[in-house]
């Protein structure tokens, strides 16, 4: 043990194996591992690959800086993208520091490193240094919910009218991924106004705009007018003291660009850096950290392999950048590049496809090149699968093959499983085909769970009830209804019709949603001879537009509850529970609730409509927007894009869509073959959102935009004739390496099973060739087996020391792994049988079983004595739980049949119950044989949270220990929260009754032997007695108040009045009784209600005796 005299300031005999063997003996590091964790504190770039151990060498060089150097731990910085990345990585140092300090005493006090994500970063040092640029530091940090919300409102009120063919929720999401490009390359509006006009001006000076410089100038007009919106929303969260995330960053980086005691004062509460992700740094993020950490010790680690958010920001450049940004050195010494090599995750065969994947993006690096992957010592052969079907249904169904051969007991669970997928278009197919096996799947991220028919159809009722122009949304309800083409046309037709009686208009403006308002009546035709609308159409359009006319009565509500009711008014949930195969709508809908939570929360003032178009924000951008966190099922198989997989890792992966076109995603017309160049693209070309090439960044790195201009009849056509056959080549160069980044991340994702698949017939009318990143991993295997059967011994023993029977089967089938491409006969009829749609659609697999279930109980039925009570016959079955909801359903429909009166055992009663009691019998022995929850409301929720809220502010003044919180404040609708703001300042106005003597008082009476249960919100105590009183949120006693309201009240007070009389062993009469309605500060005593109500004093034990019989 390290004696403790003095300070801690290093030990050069710490070295990396030392300090391996106190914090973990079991796991000793590597050569590569070691040679990191012991670099000199030089700026040091580590180039790991996937499943490389990166995490655990970077928590392991720190505690080399520690015990080694002579670094304070609480001097030490870890950044990187995500919370969850960030706290699992503090989380490790902490625990490895602890175990440490056990052998170093000296350490057992000196603190912990920070671990914080690049946005926070930046964050702190804007609120801590915001001053230098004239910054506050109160500001609020603006949330993506928050983002959309606000640029909605800017969109939705803008004075001039930008791309008229554009939706409001285009806009906002064009917009906002413009200002996030903006920030990221280091613009101001102003300066990019300034770089926009020249950039423009340059291709104005070419010539009059024909072809492709016609495109190219309409997009950056485009571009320029997004410019005023981007100006707009930078005033507005100016105006409202907030910063969104790319706001902290390019203020951090003006701060730390214009104030050297700035810098000055980090690098001396940082005195070592690490930089994680470093791949996915943007252009600004490393201007930002290169100014303040220059010359430092800093430690950077990625792979270039895996840069794939190039779309929201990240430059590829990063890796290869880095020394020159961070180490002013004229020369850059070799050992200042090291690499981890060692895949601990994935089996021999997986790795060796991924080196194939990844090669060329190894021979395009030059200063960060990714190393070759070696096996783990011990690795497995692992498997790797390859088929392209003919089209998407075998492909599915293949897929499904493989994982239910691959879904096997691993002790107490089972292997797990993922399908990952370039768009989010396959998840439906590939979620019905698994669920159709009995396999239970999970579809992960917010863009996949729109796509869920349960939210789907969630969403469009939610749209039509804001826009009755949401013809697509309702077009959705209205082919639910299993109603035929004919009907649909007619209601149209009938749309049209009422349009033409309420305008004088040649061609008035017509809506759907009006017919289904008022659907025409049954047997209704156009004109003669033409169909008649039929008698079920009619009776469902009329369901449907009850629904959606409830649904549209609640405008104005929070998001969630809106959410929440329509789930209910739509009847979306009894649909899901009389689902057999239980297809995951339950939990989608959850999750749905779970997102409106989350962005009601997180935007200011948020409403309905903003709350949409962030919706469709999510649903245009493939890649998803982020969400709640889902919990990640591990019996379930996850349906996920590649993009929300990185990170993650399964025993067995699917890979699917790997044609051509699809992945690598092009827009050319034609697939190209696997060995030709990769298609062109049009990239920033034609794309407003993207800042053009010429003005970013990290120009450098992309393909030079210089046109030639005088190798043409004239300079436009020479600069047209240039990007058609020049530059459109080389974005699609570049284009291609990011897909290929994003096939290498997906093939490292398995750990022992490999599936990748397509087929030729996907949604196109032409075939589409196999992927390049489906055939390079073909063709190796087939060199494998080839290699094999010449007796090479390493082939061998990568496949597995096969018998020549196994080598013969397994070059079979790989020889049959791509199907012979399709003739255009076999095409053409596919294709027509594919366009030969039954509507309705024929049922699926859920509602066979149920007709099969509902044949079966009719053929019970028949065969049930008809002569005993049905009641009787069930009692006789035992065993199932659904039998005691039968009993309880057909006592209720009794109960509507038979006469009012009804004898219910029960020995207990709530006694917000027991006023409808004396109001309706029947009712409430209908409320009391079969309980029903409450439909959730935002009136109902202020309660709640204003009652938590009393019940904290008297207990503090009884002097209780009372630290709960009174939650959800902050999740009120801005009305509601100006409505808790009045009630809490007319309780602190409030001339209360004494001193608090109890709080929240429970209590039990009984009455006729039956115990009635509740409680009392509040009692008091002065020198005339106690009063108990009930706070109320709603309207006060008024002219037209239900009468029932009032005996309501009455007989509440008087059950709150016996119940204290009884506890403290008083008269009943010596106890006083009041409402107090807090939005308004009045208050009612029980005389003054029992006045207002007409009731006199009769006793309420006497009045409960009448109704209630002991048992």
């Amino acid at each position: 043990m390290i004696p403790t005299e003095v300070p801690w300031a290093g030990d050069a005999s710490m070295d990396a194996h030392t300090l391996a063997q106190m914090v973990d003996p079991g796991r000793l590091p590597t050569a590569e591992q070691t040679h990191i964790i012991e670099a000199p504190t030089s700026p040091l770039l580590v180039v790991a690959g996937a499943g490389a151990g990166k995490t655990e060498t970077m928590s392991m060089r720190v505690l080399w800086l520690v015990a080694h150097q002579g670094f304070a731990p609480d001097t030490i910085l870890g950044l990187t993208f995500t919370r969850k990345a960030a706290a699992e990585l503090g989380t490790r140092l902490r625990q490895r520091l602890d175990t440490m300090a056990e052998h170093i005493p000296a350490l057992t006090e000196a603190g912990y490193p920070t671990s914080l994500t690049y946005n926070s970063f930046a964050q702190r040092i804007v609120a801590e240094h915001g001053q230098w640029i004239g910054v506050e530091s109160g500001f609020r940090t603006l949330g993506q919910a928050g983002a959309v919300q606000m640029m909605h409102d800017i969109v939705s009120s803008f004075p001039s009218d930008i791309a008229p063919d554009r939706s409001i929720s285009s806009l906002v999401s064009n917009a906002l991924s413009l200002a996030g490009h903006l920030a990221e390359h280091d613009y101001t509006v102003e300066g990019a106004r300034l770089a926009f006009d020249e950039f423009s001006q340059s291709l104005r000076e070419i010539g009059k705009p024909t072809s492709d410089l016609k495109k190219i100038l309409e997009a950056h007009d485009l571009r320029y007018e997004l410019l005023d919106l981007v100006d707009a929303f930078q005033k507005r969260k100016r105006e409202e003291g907030v910063l969104d995330y790319s706001d902290q960053i390019l203020l951090a980086t003006q701060i730390v660009t214009s104030s050297p005691e700035v810098v000055r004062d980090l690098r001396n509460e940082y005195q070592a850096v690490l930089l994680d992700e470093f791949q996915d740094t943007s252009v600004i993020q490393m201007k930002m950290l290169s100014t303040i950490f220059r010359d430092h010790p800093v430690t950077a680690v990625g792979d270039p392999n895996q840069a794939i958010y190039g779309w929201r920001g990240a430059s590829a450049a990063s890796l290869e950048s880095f020394l020159n940004h961070f180490d002013t050195s004229a020369q850059h010494l070799p050992e200042q590049t090291l690499t981890l090599s060692t895949a601990w995750r994935n089996d021999q065969r997986i790795l060796s496809v991924a080196n194939v994947i990844s090669r060329p993006l190894r021979d395009h690096s030059t200063n960060a090149k990714s190393p070759v992957l070696t096996p783990r010592p011990g690795a497995g052969s692992g498997s790797v699968e390859v088929s392209y079907g003919v089209d998407r249904e075998s492909q599915v169904e293949a897929i499904a093959d493989f994982i239910e051969q691959h879904r096997r007991p691993q002790g107490s669970s089972i292997t797990t499983s993922a399908v990952l997928c370039r768009r989010r278009k396959d998840f439906l197919e590939i979620d019905r085909a698994l669920r159709s096996r009995d396999i239970p799947t999970q579809i992960i991220g917010v863009g996949g769970l729109l796509d869920l028919p349960a939210v789907a159809d969630i969403r469009a009722a939610l749209e039509v009830s804001v826009d009755v122009d949401a013809s697509p949304s309702l077009m959705r309800l209205l082919t639910s209804l299993d109603i035929g083409t004919s009907d649909l046309r007619l209601l149209g037709e009938w749309a049209r019709h009422l349009a033409s009686q309420d305008s004088s208009e040649l061609h008035p403006p017509t809506f759907l949603l009006d017919a289904v308002d008022t659907p025409p009546p049954p047997q209704w035709s156009p004109r003669e001879g033409a169909p008649c609308f039929t008698q079920a159409a009619h009776d469902r359009v009329t369901i449907l537009g009850q629904r959606l006319r409830a649904l549209r009565a609640g405008s104005g509500r929070g998001i969630v509850e809106a959410v929440e009711r329509a789930i209910t008014i739509m009847g979306i949930t009894e649909d899901i529970l009389a689902d057999p195969l239980n297809n995951g709508g339950r939990e989608a809908l959850d999750a749905f609730v779970d997102i409106a939570s989350s962005y009601e929360n997180d935007a200011p003032d948020p409403t309905l409509q903003s709350f949409l178009a962030w919706l469709s924000v999510a649903e245009t951008e493939e890649r998803g927007l982020e969400g709640p966190q889902a919990d990640l099922r591990s019996d379930a198989v996850h349906i996920m894009t590649i993009h929300g997989a990185k990170g993650l890792e399964w025993d067995t992966v699917a890979v699917c869509s790997l044609d051509d076109g699809v992945f690598p995603k092009h827009s050319s017309p034609t697939s190209r073959h696997w060995r030709e160049t990769p298609a062109p693209a049009n990239g920033w070309l034609t794309s407003p959102t993207e800042l053009p090439d010429p003005l970013r960044g990290d120009c450098d790195e992309l393909p030079l935009f210089d046109p030639e201009l005088g190798n043409g009849r004239t300079p436009q056509a020479s600069f047209n004739k240039w990007v058609n056959s020049v530059y459109r080549e080389k974005l699609g160069a570049h284009h291609e390496r990011e897909e290929r980044r994003l096939a290498y991340v997906a093939l490292t994702r398995a750990r022992s099973a490999l599936f990748l698949t397509g087929s030729w017939i996907d949604y196109a009318t032409q075939p589409k060739q196999p992927s390049r990143y489906l055939m390079e991993p073909l063709e190796s295997l087939r060199r494998w087996v080839r290699d094999a059967f010449t007796g090479d011994i390493s082939a061998l023993n990568f496949l597995g020391n096969p018998t020549d029977d196994e080598l013969r089967e397994l070059a079979r089938s790989l020889d049959r792994a791509v199907i012979e491409e399709p003739s255009e006969e076999e095409i053409r009829k596919r294709l027509e049988a594919e366009e030969q749609v039954t509507f309705p659609p024929l049922p699926g697999r859920s509602r066979q079983l149920l007709s099969e279930a509902a044949k079966r109980v009719k053929e019970r039925i028949r065969e049930l004595d008809t002569d005993r009570d049905v009641l009787d016959e069930l009692a006789q079955i035992t065993g199932h739980p659904l039998v005691t909801d039968v009993i309880a359903l057909v006592e209720e429909r009794r109960l509507k049949e038979e006469s009012p009166r009804l004898t219910i055992s029960t020995h207990r009663l709530p006694a917000t119950t027991v006023s409808r009691l004396f109001d309706d019998k029947q009712t409430f022995a209908q409320t009391l044989r079969r309980p029903l929850p409450s439909e959730p409301s935002e009136a109902a929720a202020l309660g709640t949270i204003v009652h938590a809220w009393i019940e904290r502010q008297l207990r503090q003044t009884t002097g209780e220990l009372w630290d709960e919180p009174a939650l959800g404040i902050t999740a009120l609708s801005r009305q509601q929260k100006e409505r808790f703001e009045t009630i809490a300042k007319n309780f602190s106005s409030l001339a209360l009754p004494g001193r608090v003597k109890t709080v929240e008082h429970p209590f039990a009476l009984d009455i006729a032997g039956i115990s009635v249960q509740g409680r009392i919100d509040a009692v008091f105590q002065d020198n005339d007695g106690d009063t108990v009183i009930d706070w109320k949120t709603g309207r006060s006693p008024h002219v037209g108040m239900d009468p029932a309201q009032l005996r309501s009240y009455v007989t509440q007070l008087r059950l709150y009045q016996m119940a204290w009389a009884e506890y403290t062993g008083v008269d009943v009469d010596t106890v006083r009784a009041q409402l107090v309605f807090l939005e308004e500060g009045s208050v009612w005593t029980l005389s003054d209600l029992e006045e207002r109500a007409g009731i006199t004093s009769e006793d309420l034990g006497t009045q409960m005796k009448g109704r209630l019989t002991p048992a």
